[in-house]
């Protein structure tokens, strides 16, 4: 793949990322959902790094890891969490999963799973909050994640049917 076509694909993997972020940050975190909102941003990571791997998946977690933490102001953690997970789903789909909805759908919860778990385990040591309470908006969050891993996938997939992969090689 010549630098032009591979630098094409990213631009597209990152028109994509646009309808992500509108719809994150300016619709769904201003509506509340059972109490909570949908995290987006490891959902568009989870999905590129199962349909192009660790190493695409690392990269476009870089970025979004960047937008991300831009967005909500972060210490910087946000840029290395995004780029592990796409690595680790990279790697995961490439020998372990399918690179279908099914693969993508899995990969979320897992990886939605995992960032709710450590957010429970920090606000009940740190700061000493109710476990039902915690657990219940942990739950909820996941759930809403998992509605909207549906139309995430399903947009970067179309976005892998055209340019994923090697498929612009030819061009």
């Amino acid at each position: 793949m010549t630098r032009r076509n591979y630098l094409l694909k990213w631009f597209f993997y990152t028109l994509a990322l646009i309808p992500v972020v509108f719809a994150d940050q300016l619709i769904l975190g201003r509506v509340s959902m059972f109490g909570t909102a949908p995290l987006l941003f490891p959902v568009a990571v989870t999905v590129v790094a199962v349909l192009e791997g660790a190493r695409g998946g690392a990269g476009y977690g870089l970025g979004v890891g960047i937008l991300w933490n831009a967005c909500i102001g972060g210490t910087g953690f946000v840029i290395l969490l995004m780029t592990l997970i796409g690595f680790f789903v990279g790697v995961v789909a490439r020998y372990g999963i399918s690179q279908s909805f099914f693969g993508a759908f899995l990969s979320t919860a897992a990886v939605v799973g995992g960032i709710d778990l450590v957010r429970v385990l920090v606000y009940l040591f740190i700061q000493a909050a109710e476990l039902p309470a915690l657990l219940k908006t942990a739950g909820a969050e996941v759930l809403c994640t998992l509605v909207f891993t549906v139309p995430v996938y399903y947009l970067y997939r179309a976005v892998f049917r055209r340019v994923g992969g090697d498929k612009l090689a030819w061009i």
